[in-house]
This record gives C-alpha cells, structure tokens and sequence, in this order.
C-alpha cells in the first residue's frame, strides 16, 4: 500500500509509468491477479470504480483494456510467429527470384547479342551474294567482249 501511496503521490510519474508499461510482456502472476481480483469482484466495472473517484475509473478503464489487450495478444501470438517465419521465407523466395531475373537477364543479353551477330552476317552474306551476281555479271560481259575482240 505505500508503494501506491508513494506512486500516486507523483501523478506525472505515474502517468509517464502507465504509457510506457510494457504490455507485449505481462507477467502471467499479475494477470492471474487481476483476473483472480476480476473473478472475486463481477460487478467490478470502470462505472463502479467511478464512484470512488474520476482517476479510479480511468485507472480502472486501464486496467481492464491491458487483460483484454493481453489476452488477445497472447491469442494472436502464434499467427505472428507463423507471420514472422512466412515473411523470412518470402525473404528468401525473393532473393532467389532476384537471382533468377538476374541469369535470365545474362542469357536474355546474350540471345540479344547471337541476334544482333546473327544479322549483321545474314547482311553481309546477302551483301556477297550481290557482290558475286554482280561480278558473274561483269565477267561474262568481259567474256563477250574478251570473244568478240578474238574474233
């Protein structure tokens, strides 16, 4: 009781002590306290703490938001963990995604570049073929000049 007396008797302190608790944690012996308090007391509500004072229903109103946020902490526990480990194997999904793209983007570039040297050849096969029709041309031309002079 002195403890509460010295605690009440800085409010700011209190108040400060209130916003920072750590409710992810609640130890279970002080929640089996309070829902042991809970139990003993039912008609023990903020409206009845209110007759006592403004701070006591508020404090009240605390006190029964941290059992309910506790329990429903503890209720989605598992799905966090269960979030935690499907986000870390996402994670890891990811990275050999990354991965993946980046050898697709090698061989991609590389099909790119076969391509690009593919064509410049077929051109330049095209290109010797007119060379060669041309020159056949030329020479035939020299030829029946070559027979006509001959002649």
């Amino acid at each position: 009781m002195d403890e509460a007396k010295k605690q009440l008797n800085e409010p700011k302190k209190f108040m400060i002590s209130l916003e920072k608790y750590n409710k992810d944690n609640i130890a279970d012996k002080v929640l089996d306290r309070i829902n042991k308090f809970l139990t003993d007391n039912p008609s023990f509500n903020a409206a009845f703490a209110a007759k006592a004072s403004k701070a006591a229903e508020g404090l009240a109103k605390w006190v029964l938001a941290m059992v309910k946020y506790s329990k429903v902490n503890k209720a989605i526990q598992p799905l966090r963990e269960e979030l935690k480990a499907a986000n870390d194997k996402l994670e890891e999904a990811n990275k050999e995604l990354e991965k993946k793209r980046a050898m697709l983007k090698e061989i991609e570039d590389k099909c790119q570049a076969l391509r690009d040297s593919f064509e410049k050849t077929n051109y330049e096969k095209q290109m010797l073929k007119q060379q060669k029709i041309e020159c056949e041309v030329k020479l035939d031309r020299a030829l029946k000049v070559n027979e006509s002079l001959v002649c």
